[in-house]
């Protein structure tokens, strides 16, 4: 048997160092485990809330979304266009009816989809202010559309 000559020190500074990396890997092994389980546990809470949905209301649900959007689509915007004018001395007539044909298009970039909200959202105030129901009721599909156009584009940034 050979004898070597290592100091004292060293396998303090050694089996403490060793203990320390033990003691980091079993750590991490449990975390890692908990973390398993905690998904383990999110995964199965979701299937059970999926099987309770139905199929069909699903389908019920977007057929309906679908009629809204097209009526928005085909009569909101050009009664909007026909039956309500711009907000005023911010917008000419001529922008006014070409921010409306390019939402009734999808043509509508973001930065005009933010200046229509505006002046939609300003003749709202206005027709309010004049208690005017009706071109209230004409300017609600387009600041729908315009806000959903504005959100869809939020989404996109948070990718």
């Amino acid at each position: 048997m050979i004898l070597l000559d290592i100091p004292q020190g060293a396998i303090t500074i050694a089996s403490a160092i060793l203990v320390v990396v033990v003691g980091g890997a079993i750590t991490v092994a449990v975390w890692i485990l908990r973390l398993l389980y905690s998904i383990q546990g999110r995964l199965t809470a979701l299937e059970t809330k999926l099987e309770t949905i139905d199929p069909g209301s699903v389908l019920d649900a977007n057929a309906r979304i679908a009629i809204v959007w097209d009526e928005f689509k085909a009569e909101g915007v050009p009664n909007l266009r026909r039956g309500a004018g711009p907000p005023g001395n911010p917008m000419l007539q001529e922008r006014w009816d070409e921010l409306l044909m390019k939402l009734e298009r999808d043509e509508l970039a973001d930065d005009e989809a933010e200046e229509l909200l505006a002046a939609l959202l300003k003749r709202r105030d206005q027709a309010k202010d004049e208690n005017d129901v009706f071109t209230n009721t004409l300017l609600g599909p387009g600041i729908v559309l315009t806000r959903w156009q504005l959100k869809e584009k939020e989404l996109r940034e948070q990718k």
